[in-house]
């Protein structure tokens, strides 16, 4: 069975997904449009020396997507990662003056896209679609059911009109897609009710060293990689570390930004306690990584999105849970805590990664 997962390789899902049904047996590929700053490679990349300029990187994809095309005659299956097929409309923030071209852009976007699912139907090729984030989020429904998140966080990336076309969406893909799949729990609320929950399979633990946590009782050393500040909470960790620091907390707060997979995988190792989002709800696939190298992670987890995973799941859930007001309070706890208290947390985190992330495990989900 030939399986190929298009058309983008966030946090290595794609990636790791293909590498993972190669070992089951199956011809797997992922094809991407181009690589992203962390670096990540896959099986083809459509623009493989992208200009840095965004605009002449999005030009240039959008000259080769047509290549992309050739899935339709090679796929026994295919995963659109991250909600997208090869031509989608987009569903981000835009100018109220670029809403003409918007309209324009999508219009031509979503006709393509309809001949594109119906030649994969033709076909009989399997249609997966996995959603990871904000490619199903909406802020419609963020703002009105959930206390806390990134909605108010992020004006650039939601917009009424972006929810619409992620209604869209779904509805599209609930019609025509054999199985869909969402990677954050909160995205249950807003897809369609067969869709199912998967764990990151970003991340294989036997592939990371187990670090733990430093065992000397000297400073506490706190990690936390951005992708965006606003996103993140990232101002909140750097006020509570400040805070505690003045108070005589012997602690010390590491910033990764910018940083290719491999060279942050390097530095990760010296951290002692990571912190993760604030405002999603969610840990991310960064938090995986660190839980496999035995990390205490922390992340606001929101109760009420548990009912879309698995009961035994939510029971083993390593994850240190705080609302963005309660982090300093977490912090100084921590510091209060035993480093073999710690590090049998950072043991438990590990575990968990082996028995939920294991992403050959997940991957049956893809096949059977």
């Amino acid at each position: 069975m030939r399986v190929i997962l298009l058309p983008y390789n966030i946090a290595g899902t794609a990636s790791s997904l293909a590498f993972a049904l190669k070992k089951r047996g199956h011809r797997a590929e992922a094809w991407v449009y181009a690589l992203d700053w962390l670096n990540i490679g896959a099986d083809r990349v459509l623009v493989r020396s992208p200009p840095k300029s965004g605009f002449f990187l999005q030009l240039a994809i959008q000259i080769r997507k047509w290549r992309m095309l050739s899935y339709l005659w090679k796929a026994d299956v295919v995963v659109y990662c991250f909600g997208a097929t090869v031509f989608y409309p987009a569903r981000g923030s835009f100018p109220k003056w670029a809403y003409p071209f918007w309209i324009s852009y999508n219009l031509v976007n979503m006709g393509l896209q309809l001949i594109e699912l119906a030649f994969a139907k033709a076909r009989k090729i399997r249609i997966i679609v996995l959603f990871q984030g904000n490619d199903a989020r909406r802020r419609d429904y963020a703002i009105r059911n959930f206390e806390i998140n990134f909605a108010r966080e992020a004006d650039g990336i939601y917009s009424s009109a972006g929810d619409f076309i992620k209604r869209y969406q779904s509805w599209l893909f609930d019609q025509l897609a054999d199985k869909i799949f969402f990677m954050n729990p909160d995205l249950g609320h807003v897809l369609p009710p067969r869709s199912k929950f998967m764990p990151y399979p970003s991340v294989a633990a036997g592939d990371f060293n187990f670090a733990g946590v430093t065992q000397t009782q000297g400073t506490l050393v706190i990690g936390h990689a951005p992708t965006s500040r606003k996103i993140k909470g990232t101002e909140l960790v750097i006020a509570a570390v400040q805070n505690l620091r003045a108070s005589g907390i012997n602690i010390e707060l590491k910033l990764f930004e910018n940083i290719c997979r491999d060279e942050a995988l390097k530095l990760y190792a010296h951290v002692d306690v990571f912190i993760d989002q604030l405002f999603a709800g969610w840990y991310g696939a960064v938090a995986v990584e660190l839980m496999a190298m035995g990390k205490p992670v922390i992340a606001y987890v929101r109760e009420d999105d548990l009912i879309h995973v698995d009961p035994n799941f939510a029971k083993d859930l390593p994850i240190l849970s705080c609302k963005p007001d309660e982090l300093e309070q977490t912090i100084l706890r921590l510091t209060q805590t035993s480093r073999a208290e710690l590090n049998q947390m950072g043991q438990n985190a590990r575990n968990f990664v082996e028995k939920w992330h294991n992403p050959i495990v997940i991957s049956e989900h893809i096949i059977r």
